[in-house]
């Protein structure tokens, strides 16, 4: 872009000169996403500190009052999803009633704010008990956390505010690196809140054009804290790609004949967010690569440090991903994974369940025990089994399908036989536990658990300890 300066009339100069980034990324604190952090995090929500939540109870726990007003906030319906249509069956975009709430909180900087910001988000009962609820929380909130760490929480506000022009940058790269969809005009806000201490385990949470970082109050690995943002905004743009963008990425994955193509296809998004945050961005930051591990899962981290010079390479070129990439992206999780299509812990990261389980605490129970054993990266969670949606899932959904059979075993088993016509080669005894696995006709893998009533966690030790499926092996016992 030419710009032309007039000095003092002096003379009339035409300078060359680039323009500046666009300002698209901001860190802040707003006390009120902090106070319902607060909420979310007594309710022991997915996504919020452990640490915080154990901080808080010490504080509260013989103080009735407060766990009433903890009671009320779970009984608040905040957890409501709806998805936008027309995206790939693996790439499905949902949001949450509770995203637009942690929006409208983050751009907020009063409670007021807030209450004008999320009108119309909720029905008015429950929207006007959020705002008591969260008046009354804000004393508590300022009385355990922010008179005693707000002072750290500013510093520490100060201190990740020096990265943001380089996190503002990166943002855009990577912006074309993934080829997103994300508009030039929306700015997106990291919003920090305080965890008391200096080790304790923290959370980061995306919501649309909002990242949610936990900062403890008394760290001083600020690079490490901007990586993890870049890890989380990564999965954001990830998100946000187009629909005709995603279709495309998954056609490539889908038209690979390596055998290695579904599992990369499944850990692809965490693998490129942690060399994307992890890798290239610390090194943007430090000039040096992190040395400690990326990621607790090994196979995100196996795959993300094999990816991370690729990776770098595209985005230091201005490149976006492309059919290359892809080709590369496969080979080298199978150069990292070479047993991968066999390794229960790779093919149920991204898993179809089907189990007979109507009361929610008991499919929670189910979700929980699968979790202890397995990192997973999508989960589709079906029941009752034999209902037509189960049904059309296991004939015709991609990925791996697991499923629980524990009650009604004779009918469940013939209709199993009517789907997957395999297993009439098979001997079993339906008065033990066993394990039969195969592979389909579309190179699915299918796992078939018989198990006891409300025994789901005794299989998923089996299966973890088993680690690799034997091809030779369709049935054992446990």
């Amino acid at each position: 872009m030419k710009r032309i300066f007039l000095v003092l009339a002096v003379c009339i100069s035409t300078v060359a000169n680039a323009s500046p980034d666009p300002l698209l990324l901001r860190i802040k604190i707003s006390k009120p996403y902090c106070v319902f952090n607060f909420l979310e995090t007594c309710k022991g929500v997915n996504g919020t500190s452990d640490a915080l939540r154990l901080y808080i109870e010490q504080q509260t726990k013989s103080d009735t009052a407060f766990q009433h007003l903890i009671a009320d906030y779970i009984a608040l319906p905040l957890d409501n999803l709806y998805q936008h249509p027309g995206f790939p069956e693996s790439r499905p975009s949902y949001r949450s009633i509770k995203d637009l709430l942690i929006i409208a909180a983050v751009q907020a900087n009063t409670i007021d704010d807030f209450k004008r910001n999320a009108i119309g988000i909720l029905h008015s009962t429950d929207y006007d008990k959020l705002i008591q609820l969260m008046t009354r929380a804000a004393v508590w909130y300022d009385k355990i956390i922010w008179s005693k760490h707000g002072a750290a929480a500013q510093h520490q506000l100060e201190q990740l505010q020096k990265y943001q022009k380089t996190a503002n940058t990166a943002f855009i790269q990577l912006k074309k690196f993934y080829h997103s969809s994300w508009p030039e005009d929306i700015p997106f806000t990291i919003a920090i809140t305080p965890v008391p201490g200096t080790t304790n385990a923290t959370a980061a949470t995306p919501h649309a054009n909002t990242l949610c970082l936990d900062v403890l109050t008394e760290e001083t690995n600020y690079t490490g804290r901007i990586a993890i943002a870049v890890h989380e905004i990564s999965h954001v743009l990830f998100a946000e790609q187009s629909r005709q963008v995603q279709a495309t990425l998954e056609n490539l994955f889908a038209q690979s004949k390596s055998p290695f193509a579904a599992a990369a296809h499944n850990f692809f998004d965490e693998g490129l967010a942690t060399a994307c945050g992890n890798g290239w961005m610390f090194k943007q930051l430090s000039g040096t690569i992190d040395t400690t591990g990326w990621y607790s899962d090994p196979y995100i981290d196996g795959f993300g440090h094999a990816l991370f010079p690729l990776v770098s390479q595209y985005i230091n070129d201005g490149k976006t991903i492309d059919a290359s990439f892809v080709e590369k992206a496969i080979r080298l999780f199978g150069e990292k994974f070479p047993h991968a299509p066999y390794d229960y812990g790779i093919q149920f990261n991204h898993l179809t369940m089907h189990a007979d389980e109507s009361e929610p605490v008991a499919r929670n129970t189910i979700k929980q025990n699968l979790l202890q054993q397995f990192s997973l990266g999508w989960l589709n969670f079906t029941t009752p089994l034999l209902e037509s949606e189960s049904v059309s899932l296991l004939q015709e959904s991609p990925g791996t399908h697991l499923v629980l059979v524990d009650r009604d075993e004779e009918k469940t088993f013939t209709e199993l036989t009517r789907l997957f016509p395999l297993l009439k080669n098979i001997t079993y005894s339906l008065k033990e536990n066993f394990v039969i696995t195969f592979y389909d006709d579309r190179n699915r893998l299918i796992v078939i658990g018989k198990i006891e009533k409300g025994a789901s966690d005794k299989l998923f030790k089996v299966l973890k300890q088993k680690q690799f499926v034997d091809k030779a092996e369709h049935y054992w016992r446990f």
